[in-house]
C-alpha cells in the first residue's frame, strides 16, 4: 500500500516522533507511514511538518550526541576501535543534521560517505594498531 501524499497531520507527528526517538528514514519508510517522495512533498509544502520535522532532527541530533558520551565512557580497552567507529558514525550523523534540515549538503552524498566510512574505519584501524603496539612496548618495556 502506497503511503498518503495528502498532508496528514497524525502521520507527520508520528514521523516525527520516530525521528526523535532516534529511528531514521529506512525506518520510517518500512514502517509504510510514508514513502520519500511524500517527505519531501510535506516537507516543502507544509510549513507546520517542516517545522515539526526540523525540531524533530535537532532533537535526534541532541540524542545522538548523548550516545557519543555513553559509548565513550563505556568503552574498554578491547573494543575501543569500535567505539571509535560508533563515535565517528553519530559525530558525521550530528553535523548533517545540524548543518540544514531541508536539504542535504552536497558532500553527504552516498558514494561520497561511503568514502568517507572508509576512510574512517581505516584510521581507526591504524589508531587501534599503533595502541596495541603502544601496550606491547609499554609491556616489553617494563620488563627489562
Amino acid at each position: 500500500m502506497t503511503a498518503p501524499r495528502d498532508y496528514a497531520p497524525d502521520v507527520g507527528a508520528r514521523a516525527c516522533e520516530m525521528i526523535r526517538k532516534g529511528q531514521g528514514l529506512p525506518a520510517i519508510v518500512r514502517s509504510g507511514l510514508f514513502d520519500l517522495v511524500t517527505l519531501g512533498l510535506w516537507r516543502s509544502d507544509v510549513p507546520d511538518f517542516r517545522a515539526a520535522y526540523a525540531r524533530a532532527r535537532r532533537d535526534q541530533g541532541d540524542l545522538l550526541a548523548d550516545e557519543v558520551v555513553e559509548i565513550a565512557d563505556g568503552a574498554t580497552d578491547d573494543d575501543m576501535a569500535l567505539a571509535k567507529l560508533r563515535i565517528d558514525a553519530r559525530k558525521w550523523r550530528v553535523a548533517i543534521l545540524r548543518e540544514d534540515f531541508t536539504t542535504l549538503p552536497n558532500e553527504t552524498s552516498a558514494g561520497n560517505m561511503v568514502e568517507r566510512l572508509r576512510e574512517a574505519h581505516a584510521r581507526i584501524a591504524a589508531d587501534a594498531a599503533a595502541e596495541r603496539a603502544e601496550a606491547a612496548l609499554a609491556k616489553g618495556v617494563g620488563h627489562g
